[in-house]
């Protein structure tokens, strides 16, 4: 149950039982009586273990929101632990995970987690307004040495071994020439159009623009360049750019960066911390 402020729960929230004929079942609740909403834990005799949310009809809808989410996530890894969620009424929704054989569960998980994904923590402004200091990204690594999609967001290390976070906006062979408030790849110029929380952006002095770089929309912070830039990218490397234009440290100071150097593409902010506690709103928000 997501709250900008929450109680503790308190202590007989979650309820551990053994009805006849099942081996686990735990069962948490909480909300006000007219909008609680409980989970339940148990074994299953179809499908071994079952997790069950009961609740309001728009907890359900988002429960299967994110439920959709993470099947398409597990599909694009090839690593599957959810194997559907079934949404049995209105208000009840159930998570049935996947065949997964236990000799192989831990392997599966290590080896997932050090060749195919792995958190990356920001710090720093560089890529506001999209990502922020505090910041969990999900990257994707199953890409390797491959050349990242234009507009895609990429964690790679810089020329003093740290890792980076930045945009693609440059592909090996391109042209690319900076101007102000546009970019020209191989002729064809890309530029940025206010967003729609430019005058808000405004009042606080800020350039607030959107642009389209393949299939990605982003929205950036614009700061104006001196004269114009222009840089031919090498074979085997891309270029990057800050979504914070004015403080980015990126391909502008950097050069051209290495494919090779590229460790894998973000995909969603797992998780968002701010002062000692954490963001649970911007949980699972997609990069694209």
């Amino acid at each position: 149950v997501r709250q900008e402020s929450a109680s503790p729960l308190p202590s007989n929230v979650l309820d551990f039982a053994t009805p006849e004929g099942h081996w686990l079942y735990a069962r948490a609740s909480a909300g006000p009586s007219d909008r609680r909403v409980t989970a339940t834990l148990r074994d299953d005799p179809e499908r071994e273990l079952l997790l069950q949310i009961d609740g309001p009809a728009e907890a359900v809808t988002a429960a299967e929101a994110w439920c959709k989410r993470i099947l398409e996530r597990q599909k694009s890894l090839g690593v599957a632990m959810i194997g559907s969620c079934d949404k049995k009424s209105p208000t009840t929704i159930q998570f049935v995970p996947a065949e997964v054989d236990p000799q192989n569960a831990v392997a599966l998980a290590m080896a997932a987690r050090s060749d195919l994904f792995e958190n990356y923590d920001v710090h720093g402004p560089s890529m506001l307004p999209g990502v922020r200091d505090g910041d969990a990204v999900f990257v994707d690594k199953s890409h390797e040495n491959q050349v990242p999609p234009r507009g895609t967001i990429v964690i790679f290390k810089a020329p003093d071994g740290r890792n980076f976070i930045k945009r693609i906006v440059g592909l090996p062979g391109e042209k690319l020439e900076l101007l102000d408030g546009a970019i020209r790849i191989d002729g064809k110029e890309f530029r940025g159009e206010p967003a729609a929380d430019s005058e808000a952006a405004a009042a606080c002095g800020v350039r607030l623009r959107q642009m389209t770089l393949g299939r990605e929309q982003f929205e950036y912070l614009e700061g104006a360049f001196s004269g114009s830039k222009v840089v031919q990218i090498p074979d085997g490397h891309v270029y990057v750019l800050g979504d914070n234009r004015p403080i980015s440290k990126d391909s502008r100071s950097l050069g051209p960066i290495p494919i090779n150097n590229v460790a894998g593409i973000g995909t969603f902010i797992t998780w968002s911390t701010v002062g000692s506690g954490i963001d649970w709103a911007r949980s699972t928000t997609p990069l694209k």
